[in-house]
């Protein structure tokens, strides 16, 4: 018998049924097991906790598949499995209302690292794990018996999680017919072509089915921005509820032209229908600048962090989009705002709406709280299970300062704004999501005349791989400055003369030697960002902006620096 034993006082998650086991709460490996083989788990004091798959190079080094301290897990057990998840959505056949939808959704399930989705009887499978590649062949036999009118089986196992279990990806027909080009499914009174092949996922945001009819809810009449639009799953629902336009953005050019087709499906809502290519980040402060508003927007976008390492850059991300879009948003209107990403957490997801309602000077009632829909259950004692995470906001009226005077954020805003506009670019740079923070709060608090709003777009094209210390250091004391003129930030406060002539003089009197200085920290602190505060930090050492509230924001102090030198 092959075997894990667990590290004392590592065994409580396993008890309480979590069916994953990290690498630091394993002891030690008897027997040799090969990836995906089933293994015996142990605590520290001999006592069996129940069976699961064993895979090397994973973090999480065994997933469970049995809490039974009895027999072991064998091909008729992993069968059985397959045929009680199938069964558990015996009612969508009897329904009818769809005819796509999960059949297995991995742990909550019990089956780690096992998807399958039906589409009008075709079945598409994922395998991501050890365990599940192990035990493919039974699970697609099962599939064959137990799903009702299974034309195919088809491998999607394309996902990037199989290369942390050491596999390779793999996709192609494993029984079955191969199926058609594009699969034709309805969801209530839509139809939507789906690629099974080539598509996301399995082929479909199956996940996003409640969430779909609950936002088309609020579609009669009303002017739709479906951004991250895929081949136009909101967009559409929305036509069909009544929506007077639709305008459709991703980034894929493949997506929006099966959108298209899609939205011909639907003959009555072809005529009041757009779709545009572009990035929805640039695309939205596009329309920003031209003024442009609507009535519903839909902000569904991918995932932005898989691990909590990117979880920083997520909530950035999230909170830009969501700031962009509060802004297009007429009074009254309805804001449906998605992160599929595990990491970001339902609470922390809230934070992030209110933090950017709050940055957008607008209130928000929330309507509705949506997350995936039944076929895709979660375990009680799986909270990772539960991805997706959804809010439907209306705009209830815009947020005013009444601490600040117009003529006082128009001064400040400007003093801002001057500090980029008086810069010379010297080639062309890149610019982080801080910086663009910080064109966006000039942006909001500015009266920016045409030749600010030129200047602004100017920099907003200065993308690229290449950054200059000085450019970067330029910035850093423009985004200073533009703080002092966020009503988000009460705190700050008016620079003085001598402090704006301080920041100035940082950014046009910069040396080679002091690029040179910033490098040395860089090198120091791993990290860019942090090194250019740190010199800042340096530069403004002994002087009434050393003491000013907006540098907490910094996360560094006199002591920090002095650590380094």
């Amino acid at each position: 018998m092959k075997k894990v034993t667990l590290n004392p006082k590592r065994d409580y998650t396993v008890v309480h049924h979590h069916p994953w086991i990290f690498s630091g709460a394993v002891r030690s490996v008897d027997g040799n097991p090969a990836p995906g083989e089933t293994v015996c788990v142990e605590n520290s004091r001999g006592e069996r906790l129940g069976w699961g798959s064993w895979s090397p190079t994973s973090q999480i080094r065994v997933r469970m598949l049995s809490f039974d301290d009895g027999r072991e897990p064998d091909a008729d057990y992993v069968e059985s499995l397959v045929g009680a998840s199938v069964a558990r959505r015996a009612s969508f056949w009897v329904d009818g209302a769809t005819n796509a939808f999960r059949l297995v959704n991995a742990e909550s399930d019990g089956l780690p690292g096992v998807v399958a989705d039906y589409y009008a009887g075709n079945v598409v499978v994922q395998l991501a794990t050890a365990g599940a590649e192990y035990w493919k062949g039974v699970i697609v036999s099962a599939l064959q018996k137990y799903v009702p009118d299974c034309k195919c089986v088809y491998n999607r196992s394309d996902v990037d999680a199989r290369a942390r279990e050491g596999l390779e990806p793999a996709t192609g027909l494993l029984a079955g017919e191969e199926p058609p080009e594009l699969v034709e499914v309805k969801e209530g009174p839509v139809s939507f072509l789906v690629d099974v092949r080539k598509g996301h996922k399995t082929g479909f945001y199956l996940d996003q089915r409640d969430a779909r009819a609950a936002v088309a809810a609020y579609a009669p009449t009303a002017e739709v921005l479906n951004c991250f639009s895929y081949t136009g799953g909101f967009g559409i629902m929305a036509c069909a509820y009544g929506a007077a336009s639709v305008t459709h953005v991703d980034a894929s050019g493949d997506a929006l032209a099966l959108a298209r087709r899609n939205t011909d499906l639907m003959h009555f809502c072809g005529a009041k229908s757009e779709f545009v290519e572009a990035d929805v980040f640039k695309q939205l402060r596009l329309y920003r600048d031209q003024g442009k508003t609507f009535d519903l927007i839909v902000l569904d976008p991918p995932k932005f962090a898989d691990t909590k390492s990117g979880l920083m850059r997520a909530a950035r991300g999230y909170k830009d989009i969501n700031l962009l879009a509060m802004k297009l948003l007429r009074p009254g209107g309805v804001l449906a705002t998605f992160s599929c990403s595990g990491a970001v957490t339902t609470d922390l997801f809230d934070k992030i709406c209110a933090e950017a309602a709050f940055d957008a000077k607008r209130d928000f009632q929330v309507l509705a709280r949506t997350r995936q829909g039944a076929d895709h259950p979660v375990a009680l004692s799986f909270p990772e299970g539960l991805y997706l995470k959804g809010l439907i906001l209306r705009r209830v009226r815009q947020r005013r300062d009444p601490s600040r005077s117009n003529k006082e954020l128009s001064l400040l805003g400007s003093a801002g704004a001057r500090f980029l506009l008086n810069y010379t670019l010297p080639s062309r740079d890149c610019f982080g999501e801080k910086e663009m923070a910080m064109i966006d709060m000039l942006c909001a608090v500015s009266p920016l005349d045409g030749r600010y709003g030129s200047k602004v777009e100017e920099l907003r094209e200065v993308f690229s791989e290449y950054g200059l210390v000085k450019r970067r250091v330029a910035v850093e004391c423009a985004w200073l400055a533009a703080l002092c003129a966020h009503p988000g930030l009460p705190e700050c406060s008016v620079l003085t003369a001598d402090e704006a002539a301080a920041l100035s003089k940082i950014a046009d009197g910069f040396t080679v030697a002091d690029a040179q200085r910033v490098k040395d920290i860089e090198k120091t602190t791993n990290h860019d960002v942090k090194a250019v505060e740190y010199f800042i930090k340096e530069k403004i050492a002994g002087t009434s902006l050393a003491a000013r509230g907006e540098f907490v924001h910094f996360g560094c102090t006199s002591e920090d620096i002095n650590n380094m030198s």
